[in-house]
């Protein structure tokens, strides 16, 4: 279906980016958004050119991110040479660099530089709206006015402002031409990578900028959203000290589940087969049968099937699984393929939304290091592919919503040593390498992804048999990694559960391994 106005935006800015599509079409202005907009199993990059030649307008959500990346510019160079019209609606105060420049020329920037910022997205409905209501039927209708002086970019004007009765048809129709005429002649500006919105093709190939003012929304450092950065909660009926069990995030019921890992008892420790759910308040044990004891096993939550998918592990004193588990809800249920991975734990796994898989990738069995991708549709384990990253353990891999591929960061290739700084892509094909640096090597850290700033996050990690622990958080955008500023972090650690709790809005971060000994402490932002 065509639409009317393709949003692009950077990652970071993404709740800008919502706000914006929200208040479009709570005007009735058709609106394509990535990943929204993009049909499960479609290429990403096939989709945003197909939703930028389908629309009518172009709006940029402009910051010092969309003005770094490569996606942006792309797409502003895609729009600018299928001459749409392209509205940049700018939150921070900075110039766009000479590569945007070439394509953006001396316009007039519709500024969103101080708040409110619903003044500024009023605004620019009304203009949107101007632009696309030319057509012969939307001039006759009186509550079609001339939009504000384009020198006075601080007056907000209402969406339907009626120009006074007492002008004759002959003066409205003069005037509303002289408007298209201007609004043609100045419409240009950019598209942030990797979040877009598309509307139809545009009947006029002019690009259209306004004179704006910008509230000032900072661009969020993650999911940090208290003065306080972390703070330490008490949670009630929870686990005991644990840590390398399988978690996955129940996104429809918005349940955290663990199950497994060990836990301290005295000065010895325990592996366990208990299962707790987290509902954003309290942990509630499971009394239900489920897969028996085991550690450092993996777990993924498939949205597409509802069924959480667990996947093989390690028990004492050196039993390695190779089975495969969906929980429903209700019941643990014990899948029997014909064809699956060889009895592995360490692994990376996560759900593949994009492609509706399961993934897991590498682990070890004993001495052997494995480096295999396989997938998990509901009956059939595939081997999808033995090139990519090194064979390796304790990597963490996660599924990035924005860019819809899977994120896979470090692990150790050997037990005692051989630690890893890489970050590769997988895209349901093929594995793709983004960087050989960031957070520093390491393993057992863990991921998660923040759909409040389109990122992925890493928090801590070490590295099995290597007493060095970790605390840091860092945020990967798609293009490099950076280290965020935490008020108040909690203790170092490894092999803990980190995620985003969709019903607190909040990051969460439990149990795992440190300096100290196993910890059962629950933090969040």
């Amino acid at each position: 279906m065509l639409h009317d106005v393709f949003i692009s935006y950077a990652h970071q800015d993404k709740s800008i980016a919502d706000a914006i599509c929200a208040k479009l079409e709570e005007n009735k202005i058709r609106c394509w958004i990535a990943p929204r907009d993009i049909t499960p199993g479609e290429k990403y990059a096939s989709a945003l050119i197909n939703a930028i030649e389908e629309s009518k307008l172009i709006v940029v959500v402009f910051s010092h991110n969309a003005d770094k990346s490569p996606h942006v510019m792309t797409e502003i160079e895609r729009a600018f040479n299928l001459e749409k019209i392209i509205i940049p609606f700018r939150i921070e105060d900075i110039l766009p660099s000479d590569e945007f420049q070439y394509f953006i020329g001396r316009r007039h920037w519709l500024d969103a530089l101080t708040p409110p910022l619903e003044d500024h997205i009023t605004q620019l409905v009304y203009i949107a709206k101007k632009i696309l209501d030319k057509n012969p039927e939307s001039e006759e209708k009186p509550e079609t006015s001339l939009p504000p002086e384009r020198a006075q970019p601080s007056q907000n004007p209402p969406v339907t402002n009626s120009l006074s009765k007492k002008r004759t048809s002959t003066i409205k129709i003069i005037a509303i031409v002289a408007i298209i005429l201007i609004l043609t002649v100045s419409i240009i500006f950019f598209l942030p990578g990797a979040h877009i919105s598309s509307p139809q093709s545009s009947d006029s190939g002019s690009k259209f900028t306004q004179g704006i003012t910008e509230s000032k929304m900072p661009v969020p450092n993650v999911s940090l959203n208290n003065s306080n950065g972390w703070i330490w909660v008490k949670a009630q009926d929870g686990p005991v000290a644990l840590y390398g069990m399988a978690y996955a995030y129940d996104t429809i019921r918005e349940l955290m589940v663990i199950h497994g890992g060990e836990v301290s008892s005295g000065t010895s420790s325990t592996i366990v087969n208990t299962m707790y759910q987290w509902n954003g308040k309290t942990w509630v044990q499971s009394t239900v049968s489920q897969p028996s004891s085991r550690v450092s096993h993996g777990m993924a939550y498939d949205s597409q099937r509802d069924r959480m998918v667990l996947f093989g592990g390690w028990t004492k004193p050196d039993n390695y699984f190779g089975d495969t588990w969906e929980w429903d809800g209700v019941l643990w249920v014990q899948k029997t393929p014909s064809v699956r991975p060889s009895e592995r734990a360490n692994f990376a796994i996560a759900y593949d939304k994009a492609r509706g898989k399961t993934v897991i990738f590498g682990g070890s069995h004993y001495q052997t290091i494995f480096g295999e991708t396989w997938t998990w549709e509901g009956s059939t384990w595939t081997k999808a592919s033995s090139t990519g990253p090194s064979p390796r353990m304790f990597a963490r891999m996660v599924y990035d919503e924005n860019l819809q591929k899977i994120v896979l960061f470090g692990g150790q290739t050997t037990y005692y040593g051989a630690f890893l700084d890489d970050t590769w892509e997988w895209d349901g094909k093929t594995w793709t390498q983004v960087s050989t640096s960031g957070p520093g090597t390491r393993s057992w850290h863990d991921m998660t992804y923040d759909p409040t700033t389109g990122q992925v996050l890493l928090f801590g990690g070490g590295g099995w048999a290597r007493e060095v622990f970790y605390n840091d958080l860092w945020a990967w955008d798609g293009f490099s990694w950076t280290q965020q500023n935490q008020a108040n972090p909690p203790p170092e650690r490894q092999a803990s559960c980190f995620f985003y709790d969709k019903k607190l809005r909040k990051l969460v971060l439990f149990g795992g391994t440190g300096p100290t000994g196993i910890i059962n402490d629950m933090w969040q932002t």
